[in-house]
């Protein structure tokens, strides 16, 4: 079974002996709670090294994932589930902010909102069977998997397809109004555009 929790990816890493943000303390006692009561053989999540260097380059300070600092504090498997750069190249995977760029040059008034949207469409689906193909040896056992929240739903449709079952455990940790308002306004367009769907 795979346990799934849904977070804002701003509390899933931080510089390296820095205090947590309030979201992070509230990530980091549901991610513990969670660990304690599953028991589960691993913890993955939404997450690669590539983006954990990322944000220490951002920065200029080493950054550090807090689901792996939980998990290896309580003796459990962390496993990194979100392709690198060289495997969405491989898998064709095309970044919102990339399309935005693509967009904004076509004069589009709503290209932010078409970007965000072809991507969740046509790409998240790609990195959703990536994930689910790194948890499928473990799928026999209790697995906890940390993702964006807005994934939920469909990442739980890739891993009914797979025939592997899925709970959600916790939800919106870390997620404010803007998140919601961004979300609200790229569905809105999906709907307005169903030809984006495949």
């Amino acid at each position: 079974m795979i346990h799934i929790i849904g977070v804002s990816h701003r509390v899933q890493a931080k510089p390296k002996g820095e205090v947590d943000t309030t979201d992070q303390t509230t990530y980091r006692q549901v991610l513990v709670a969670a660990i304690k009561q599953i028991k589960p053989v691993l913890v993955g999540e939404e997450y690669s090294e590539t983006a954990v260097a990322k944000k220490g380059s951002e920065t200029k300070r080493e950054h550090e994932s807090i689901t792996k600092e939980v998990a290896n504090s309580l003796n459990v498997e962390h496993r990194y589930c979100d392709p690198d750069p060289s495997e969405r190249t491989k898998m064709g995977y095309v970044e919102g902010h990339a399309l935005v760029m693509k967009y904004a040059w076509e004069d589009d008034p709503d290209y932010n909102a078409r970007a965000y949207a072809e991507e969740m469409v046509k790409y998240w689906p790609r990195r959703e069977r990536f994930w689910a193909e790194k948890l499928k040896e473990a799928q026999d056992r209790d697995v906890v998997f940390v993702c964006g929240d807005a994934h939920v739903e469909s990442f739980r449709k890739v891993l009914d397809k797979n025939h592997m079952s899925s709970t959600v455990h916790s939800r919106r940790i870390g997620i404010n109004q803007a998140d919601d308002d961004s979300l609200s306004g790229i569905q809105a367009y999906i709907e307005a555009h169903p030809e984006l769907r495949p």
